[in-house]
């Protein structure tokens, strides 16, 4: 099993990224303790132009990783609690 770690921290925030590999299943788990999305939010997170940031220019970096996962023939699952941070697991079968 392949297993790599990538933490950053800046001003209390953490970012943890894993991976891991076995004979037929390559996982990526990306989380962080953010705020966390509601559930409307999960609802649009994916969506082109969809951005909880109300800038321009934001809002297609999700809706790309969702076109390459399911190109590849592959998953998101999303797990959140609101305040708490969100969860991103990738899975290429």
């Amino acid at each position: 099993m392949l297993s790599m770690l990538y933490r950053e921290q800046r001003e209390e925030k953490h970012v943890f990224i894993s991976i891991d590999q076995d004979e037929y299943i390559v996982s990526i788990l990306v989380e962080d303790n953010g705020t966390g999305r509601s559930e409307e939010q999960l609802n649009y997170m994916f969506d082109n132009g969809y951005s909880t940031k109300n800038q321009q220019n934001h809002g297609i970096g999700l809706y790309l990783i969702q076109g390459i996962v399911q190109k590849e023939n592959g998953n998101i699952i999303v797990s959140t609690n609101f305040g708490e941070g969100t969860s991103f697991q990738v899975s290429f079968y």
